[in-house]
């Protein structure tokens, strides 16, 4: 499946980072140096072996009784997720009880510092609340109700969670004690996506912290524009949106899930990955037989193009100009994308299959 999660990670090797520069002029934070870059620490308990996971069921929709006791960007995203797969009210209760256990263990603790000292603490309190609570990570934990579906783990462990889910749970409960965190997004060197967490004060200091090692870290160097940046609240529900619609194609929606991208793309415009998987769904499914959705993928790909250029945008870009029937544009984006990976045969063989006679373009591809 031809799907680039930036921000979601695809192995447990992969994962985390964050930019301070990009959110401004920021004081230089008053912690040890020698941090590691986000994305390379990984704390137990740890679900292991990687795979042996499962998404988890959709049950049947019934009447929701349970009202929620706080209204946060988890509870949102939850509700979103129920329209494609049914959050049970026990799922609410769990993220309801987690939040209430973070804010009494933070104010029993913290005299209420918005400095780092602040930071930190809410950060390690938070981890240790997830921890005491049977959460063990594990990559990747698709969406928010996966993390928080009961389930039987080794040793203690009850649920799973990795950095953008992780993230959304820390977000929750700050949102209640009404602190000044959000979320960030980069990409590794591996090229995988990763998630982590800001402390942004007013004034003060900024701290980065990742949920995964449950440590403060420095952003990886020589990030693209787009990552690394301070997601506002709009940004991050833009962000789940498309991991919505991820969750949409697996089932076979696609109508759907283009729909739900189209949203993400929107709400979250420095992304480059809603408007790419995008563009690839309407360039490889055959429902879409519109010449106007084949324009349409080609404008979602150049978007994505003129955001960040990768192999991966450009193999996109030729696909949805093979879907119009520009084979010329198609052949020139495939040749741009060998270029930059040069090992990759996926890219050489959809280059042939442009040059042949008849070409072919990428319908049928997942």
């Amino acid at each position: 499946m031809k799907i680039e999660l930036i921000m979601v990670a695809i192995a447990l090797a992969s994962e985390a980072a964050c930019n301070s520069a990009s959110a401004g002029a920021l004081m230089a934070n008053p912690l040890p140096r020698g941090l590691s870059e986000c994305g390379t620490d990984y704390a137990p308990p740890i679900a292991n072996p990687a795979g042996s996971v499962k998404p988890r069921d959709c049950p049947v929709p019934s009447t929701r009784m349970y009202k929620p006791k706080f209204q946060t960007i988890g509870h949102e995203v939850l509700m979103e997720e129920s329209e494609v797969c049914f959050v049970s009210d026990s799922t609410f209760e769990l993220l309801d009880s987690l939040i209430e256990m973070g804010r009494q263990r933070y104010k029993q603790a913290s005299s209420g510092d918005a400095d780092w000292k602040g930071g930190v603490h809410f950060f390690e309190t938070m981890g240790q609340v997830l921890v005491d609570a049977g959460f063990q990570l594990y990559i990747p934990t698709e969406t928010l109700g996966d993390a928080l579906a009961n389930r039987q783990l080794d040793g203690d462990g009850k649920h799973i969670a990795d950095c953008d889910t992780g993230s959304l749970l820390y977000m929750s409960t700050a949102e209640v004690l009404g602190l000044p965190v959000s979320m960030v997004e980069i990409k590794l060197r591996s090229g995988s996506g990763h998630n982590y967490l800001r402390w942004l004060p007013p004034t003060g200091q900024t701290i980065d912290w990742d949920t995964n090692g449950r440590v403060q870290c420095t952003t990886p160097p020589n990030q693209p524009a787009w990552q690394g940046r301070t997601m506002s609240r709009v940004e991050v529900l833009g962000y789940t949106r498309g991991l919505r619609g991820l969750l949409q194609q697996k089932a076979g929606r696609n109508a759907e899930a283009a729909t739900d991208y189209r949203v993400a793309a929107k709400m979250y415009p420095q992304s480059p990955w809603a408007p790419n998987n995008l563009a690839w769904l309407l360039a490889t499914r055959a429902q879409f037989d519109d010449p106007a959705e084949a324009s349409e993928a080609v404008d979602n790909a150049l978007r994505a193009v003129s955001i960040e250029t990768d192999a991966n945008s450009l193999d996109t870009l030729g696909c949805a100009h093979a879907r119009k029937g520009d084979f010329v544009s198609a052949i020139a984006a495939a040749k741009d994308a060998i270029s930059l990976a040069p090992a990759n045969e996926v890219f050489k063989q959809r280059l042939r299959s442009f040059e042949a006679s008849p070409p072919k373009n990428c319908v049928g591809l997942e």
